[in-house]
């Protein structure tokens, strides 16, 4: 996709190279039993852009990402705590559109948005039972099972 992007507009492409932070949680259902218990699990996005001028302030930026995800459940009470982890890595597509605006010849401010598609490559879940009055204290990680799980992500993005 990248190189028919290239090949469209070639004068007025500028490829940008993307690296940040994510944070991420879970919005399905299934895991109520957890309460108030869910916490998001700081990621990280990597990869690259292209910015396709459409006028002298709008252009269009279609990129491809690697993109960590991921949330983190726990239950606690008296005498037993137990918490699971799933970590997920996507490739996601976001589809932005940018908007330029020159302050001066050296400066300039932008902002983008638009919509991403991530699919799921891979993933881990990890588990972690302690009962200190059962003398129980185990972690266990192991590949994710995307039985039950969509591989498919979109969202809305911004910057």
């Amino acid at each position: 996709a990248l190189v028919l992007l290239f090949s469209i507009q070639a004068k007025a492409q500028k490829i940008n190279l993307t690296a940040g932070y994510t944070s991420s949680t879970w919005a399905g259902d299934g895991y109520e039993d957890f309460g108030d218990e869910k916490q998001a699990l700081a990621g990280f996005h990597a990869g690259a852009s292209v910015d396709i001028a459409l006028n002298d302030n709008l252009s269009f930026q279609p990129g491809l990402l690697f993109t960590t995800k991921g949330v983190k459940f726990g239950l606690d009470s008296d005498s037993i705590t137990l918490e699971l982890q799933y970590s997920f890595r996507y490739l996601c597509i976001p589809l932005n559109i940018k908007y330029s605006y020159e302050i001066d010849d050296d400066m300039s401010i932008f902002g983008t948005a638009g919509p991403y598609v991530g699919i799921g490559l891979t993933g881990k879940t990890k588990a972690t039972l302690e009962a200190p009055l059962l003398g129980i204290d185990d972690t266990q990680e192991m590949d994710l099972d995307w039985e039950g799980l969509n591989r498919l992500d979109f969202g809305l993005g911004f910057g």
